[in-house]
């Protein structure tokens, strides 16, 4: 596994995803970026609550992560 792969999923453990959670959560950030135009990370976070994740909040550095390894698998 890659650095910045492996220290996206430590980070996404550390806000309390479990290691099965993880696909389903990258999934519905993938959708959520897909149809905002400007991605502002209150309202990222206030649809991801809404969605049903719960209090789970992305940081900055932890949504640039998961923005490198998506636009590397793209690749």
């Amino acid at each position: 596994m890659e650095a910045l792969h492996r220290i996206m999923i430590q980070r996404l453990h550390r806000l309390g995803l479990s290691e099965q959670s993880i696909p389903g959560f990258l999934r519905d950030v993938r959708n959520i970026r897909k149809n905002l135009h400007s991605v502002r990370m209150s309202e990222l976070n206030e649809r991801i609550r809404w969605l049903g994740w719960g209090d789970i909040s992305l940081d900055d550095h932890t949504y640039q992560l998961i923005v490198a390894n998506d636009q590397r698998a793209n690749r």
